[in-house]
């Protein structure tokens, strides 16, 4: 197996993160004179960079969470693609009427519940 160009630099930089004390283990900078194999006999401290605080993200919540929930169970259909493109047909002209999206899935559930 081919050795990676770095791993001696690694196996350096690992030697001397084991023979650190916890606290300084936070940050450990690229190794330059470990790499050629100097150290020192007592380590210098590193302090880690400060990171600024970022403000957390606001959740995006639909608004059809904010809405009543419905005890509803999902499912797998597989319509006749005869069937299933009288249902996009259909979908379409709706939406074109209310102004917003309505589904396929939304039209077959409207006609399941009407009923024969």
């Amino acid at each position: 197996m081919k050795r990676s160009r770095d791993s001696d630099a690694l196996a350096a930089r690992l030697a001397l993160a084991g023979n650190q004390p916890p606290a300084v283990l936070a940050f450990i900078p690229p190794a330059t004179e470990q790499a050629q194999g100097v150290t020192s006999e007592s380590p210098e401290t590193v302090t880690p960079p400060v990171e600024e605080a970022r403000p957390r993200k606001a959740k995006k919540i639909k608004a059809s969470l904010d809405a009543v929930k419905e005890d509803t169970v999902p499912i797998s259909l597989r319509p006749p693609r005869a069937l299933l493109t009288r249902y996009v047909a259909a979908a379409s002209e709706r939406s074109l009427e209310s102004g917003r999206v309505i589904s396929a899935q939304q039209i077959m559930l409207e006609v399941l519940e009407r009923g024969p």
